[in-house]
């Protein structure tokens, strides 16, 4: 899950969104409000490369970080109960 360590989920003409990005909540095994929001995300972004006709891996990284912004202190919330209550 996204929430154990930071990776690229874009690269040159490639958004990844939902489980293929590995948005699923570590702690509860769910995944389709990470997987919504990526949506909506990677939707803000797509309109921002075509208006600006840029689509490499560069300009695309904007989506990582606007993933990460939104859900990332959640999945690592969850990734640190998770740990918790394993160890």
């Amino acid at each position: 899950p996204l929430g154990t360590s930071e990776r690229n989920i874009s690269d040159e003409r490639i958004l990844l969104c939902g489980d293929a990005a590995s948005l699923v909540d570590p702690f509860m095994g769910h995944g389709i409000d990470k997987a919504m929001w990526s949506g909506i995300l990677a939707a803000e972004q797509i309109k921002k490369s075509f208006s600006n006709q840029r689509f490499d891996a560069r300009y695309l990284k904007s989506y990582d970080q606007a993933v990460y912004k939104k859900l990332g202190p959640e999945l690592k919330s969850s990734t640190r109960q998770m740990n918790t209550l394993i160890h």
